[in-house]
Parts: C-alpha cells; structure tokens; sequence
C-alpha cells in the first residue's frame, strides 16, 4: 500500500511541474552571426568560445539556459580548419559528449524539409539522468543541441530540440573570445 501511495504521489509531482513547465512562455531567440535560432522558456546566457585543442575544435559560441533552464543549450564549433568529413566530426562529438557513458545513436534531420542529416543521440548520464544530443554540420560549423532531464523522455527538452532551427548567417561568424 505504501508503494503505491508513493507512486501516486510521484505521478501527481510530476505533473504539477509538466504543467509548470509547460505553462512558461517560450521565446525563439536568434544569433543570425552563428547561423541559428532556438526557443527556450526563460533568459539565456551567452558563453563565450575557446580555442579547443588536443584535437578537440574550437568552441565559436554557445548560450545556455538560465537557471532552471541550464541544461538546455547550443554549442557551436568552428570546422573550418577540419580535414574531417561532416559524418566523421558528427561521430566524434557524440563520442566526446558521451565521455564514455552508454549512448543510443539514431539520425535526424533539421531544415524545412529535412536537408541537412545529422545525429541524435541519447546518452545515459547514470541515475536515471539522461542527455538528448542533436548534432549537424552547417557551412563547415558543427552544431551540438542539448538538454538533459531525469528520464529518458522531457516534454522541456522535446520541445526545445524541436525548436532549433538553422538560419543561413549573416557575414562571417564574430571572432571567437
């Protein structure tokens, strides 16, 4: 009797904070400069890059969620100096996001109707903590979209993976900080 009073107690948690979630505004935010646009539920902070190295490219930029919201972000990484063909640098973010945690790999696909491939990938973080990945290479920039939640399915994270799109940029991308 007690497990299940603790179920539905679970259940009904859980939907409280669903709707509280949900309930919040959602806002697209733009970086035309880096080529995409995104939609979070509340303030972003922008980040600047680094300069990578030990193979790793370098970080152009990322914004993450503010507060509750900091598991949702982007990551852009400059490809331009990669002899790397685009499925090559995709595998090997993957590989490097998932730092040796179990990882399910499926493709995806962003765009108006689709065009440009990438990877999703869900990556077991340990108790119970999972991160969706979406990864795709745009005019010789590699794009990372997060979010992380307890389980393996997020309506927050759905919704803000859904929400990225790729936008043709505007010049060159700023120099990286």
């Amino acid at each position: 009797m007690r497990g299940a009073n603790w179920a539905i107690s679970a259940t009904a948690a859980t939907a409280v904070l669903l709707t509280a979630c949900m309930a919040r505004p959602w806002t697209e935010h733009k970086w035309p400069a880096w080529g995409f646009a995104a939609s979070y539920p509340g303030a972003v902070v922008e980040q600047p890059g680094s300069p990578g190295g030990n193979g790793v490219p370098p970080l152009l930029f990322a914004v993450d969620g503010a507060g509750e919201d900091k598991d949702l972000s982007v990551a852009v990484v400059d490809l331009s100096a990669a002899d790397t063909p685009d499925d090559a640098a995709m595998n090997a973010a993957v590989d490097r996001l998932a730092q040796g945690h179990p990882v399910q790999i499926t493709y995806w696909a962003t765009g108006d109707q689709g065009q440009h491939m990438g990877r999703s990938a869900l990556i077991d973080d340990g108790a119970g903590i999972f991160r969706t990945v979406h990864v795709v290479v745009f005019q010789k920039r590699l794009y990372e979209v997060s979010g992380r939640a307890l389980g393996k399915s997020s309506p927050k994270v759905d919704k803000f993976l859904d929400s990225f799109r790729l936008i043709e940029p505007v010049g060159p991308a700023p120099a990286s900080s």
